[in-house]
């Protein structure tokens, strides 16, 4: 059996990532997975990485578990955050 080159081995690597990338993207599309901003997934997406950017933001600058202690400022974080959000969809 012979070794493979550099060059070989890079166009049959590329080869192989194109195709499965291919492959994925087709069944995504088939599947229906991408989500549309009129989707409840899609609000669910929003809802869960605003309220994670909420904690993770509070945290870093108030101490670890600071979250935990004032849900009010979670609350407060994640409607300004969602507001901005909104803002920013109206202006594109």
């Amino acid at each position: 059996m012979r070794s493979l080159q550099k060059s070989e081995l890079t166009s049959t690597l590329d080869r192989v990532l194109f195709l499965y990338y291919t492959i994925k993207v087709n069944s995504i599309i088939q599947k229906g997975v991408i989500m549309k901003p009129e989707s409840m997934d899609y609000a669910e997406w929003v809802t869960d990485q605003l309220l994670y950017h909420a904690v993770q933001s509070i945290d870093a600058r108030l101490g670890d578990g600071y979250h935990v202690k004032n849900p009010r400022l979670v609350c407060e974080m994640t409607r300004l955050t969602y507001e901005e959000y909104l803002r920013q969809e109206k202006t594109e």
